[in-house]
């Protein structure tokens, strides 16, 4: 490109960013709205979501655990209330019997000891549902980042676009001027004039389009940020994304191996088989409780001495442990230490509702085991209607340079012909605006291909962006 053309150019671009930008503001570049990325609503509310399920497996894993707990319970009893007369040491003779107090003290503990429990279940439930949090957030951050690259890249355009209506209306006007000067001394009629005006008028209101376009580009892009504003971005293309090699079956087995989707969807069947297992348990599954106590226990009064017992519960899966020591009782009261064991036993010979259970889990792990395929399925298919984009936008890059080529050589040719006295000042403005133009062309296709290529990127699974 020539140097009048380029300090042209850069004067328009200085312009431009000049009346957009308040004093001291420099652009944005790429790497800087990447790094404020973190700092948005969006990314931030994805954040929330994945940290809510975090926050569940942990209320999940501590339900799981062992727990303790102590009391206490007084009690105060008369078995001669109003029925045997009882004569006291004065003599007195009276049909109420003395009072029996008594204070025990109780401890409880216990632990989900069976991987059948609920709670278990659950603690394993709420732990997929932590990975395919983790998935979901990968795959909103990574979209995240393509959404901020598509922004930046259509502010870059609209600056340059304004550049080209400021440099066309350029033209307009020099050509207006042009026609109204030949009008004075006869050299154009009246609808030439009209014409020249009308496309002077025509190139304003382009560039009202343009500023407009501009402006709501900035505006999108500071909102996808969360930023107050942004008054304008650098006009420099970013590094080519870089693209994975291999063919398209390689690929697509790769994105199987990554993509959230499917991922989710495997961790969905791994629920269904989950809920299935637990409703054929509840089903299927006897309700078995072993309890064993040792201590002096309750005498034909109701009354007890320090005692342990424990108690397994097969179907909860809950082995609980509890001790009581009376610290005050009857010193009457003697009681003998003993034991005893107890096996209960329950057996659900008929029950529609379990049934019904079973079947509805059944149908779940069918419902899975079918998503899966779909996802699988959309997987390839985005796999391979990601990577068919590439090969066009490639050809249509090379197609954009070779084109700017050519208007940079039509520009050379212009300006010489302008040193021989062969060409006017139009002529100059026509060819510098086809090479702004051919420039916009050629990094708009770069930008189109780095789009694909992130979009390829996510169709494999390999998602940009933050990490956990």
């Amino acid at each position: 490109m020539s140097g009048r053309f380029l300090a042209l150019t850069l004067a328009l671009l200085a312009s431009t960013l000049a009346a957009a930008a308040p004093p001291g503001s420099a652009p944005l570049t790429l790497s800087a709205a990447l790094q404020d990325l973190p700092s948005s609503l969006a990314w931030k509310s994805a954040m929330a979501q994945y940290q809510a399920a975090v926050a569940a497996q942990q209320a999940a894993d501590a339900a799981l655990g062992f727990s303790f707990s102590a009391g206490a319970s007084a009690s105060a009893s008369n078995s001669n209330l109003y029925d045997t007369p009882v004569t006291n040491a004065f003599g007195v003779t009276s049909k109420s019997g003395s009072w029996e107090s008594a204070l025990t003290a109780t401890a409880k503990a216990s632990v989900d000891l069976l991987p059948w429990s609920p709670s278990a279940y659950s603690a394993r439930s709420a732990a997929r549902s932590v990975a395919r949090a983790a998935l979901a957030l990968k795959s909103a951050q990574s979209a995240l980042v393509t959404a901020v690259y598509g922004d930046y890249f259509t502010a870059q355009q609209a600056t340059f676009k304004l550049s080209l209506a400021e440099l066309q209306l350029r033209s307009a006007q020099l050509a207006y001027q042009t026609a109204l000067a030949q009008h004075r001394v006869g050299q154009a009629d009246t609808q030439q004039v009209t014409s020249a005006l009308a496309a002077q008028q025509s190139a304003q209101a382009s560039l009202a389009s343009a500023r407009a376009s501009l402006s709501s580009a900035l505006a999108t892009l500071a909102d996808q940020l969360s930023l107050p504003g942004v008054a304008s971005v650098d006009l420099s293309l970013p590094s080519p994304v870089a693209l994975p090699s291999g063919t398209l079956a390689q690929l697509t087995a790769q994105a199987q191996r990554r993509r959230s989707k499917v991922l989710e969807a495997r961790s969905s069947l791994r629920d269904a088989q989950a809920s299935l297992q637990e409703a054929r348990l509840a089903r299927f599954l006897p309700a078995l409780t072993l309890s064993a106590d040792y201590g002096q226990l309750s005498s034909s009064s109701g009354s007890s001495g320090p005692s342990l017992s424990a108690s397994l519960d097969f179907t909860s899966g809950a082995l609980s442990f509890s001790a009581s020591d009376p610290l005050v009782q009857p010193s009457s009261q003697t009681l003998a230490t003993s034991a005893a064991f107890t096996l209960a036993a329950q057996f659900n010979l008929f029950s529609p509702q379990l049934s019904a259970a079973v079947g509805q889990a059944a149908s779940g792990v069918t419902s899975a085991q079918l998503a899966l395929q779909q996802a699988s399925s959309a997987v390839a298919l985005a796999v391979q209607s990601a990577l068919a984009v590439i090969p066009p936008d490639r050809l249509a890059v090379t197609a954009a340079r070779t084109a700017l080529e050519a208007a940079r050589q039509a520009l050379a040719i212009t300006q010489a012909r302008i040193r021989a006295g062969l060409a006017t000042q139009s002529d100059l403005l026509a060819a510098q605006a086809s090479v702004l133009s051919d420039q916009i062309a050629r990094d708009g296709a770069l930008q189109s291909l780095d789009l694909a290529s992130l979009q390829l990127l996510d169709a494999l699974g390999r998602y940009q962006g933050g990490s956990l």
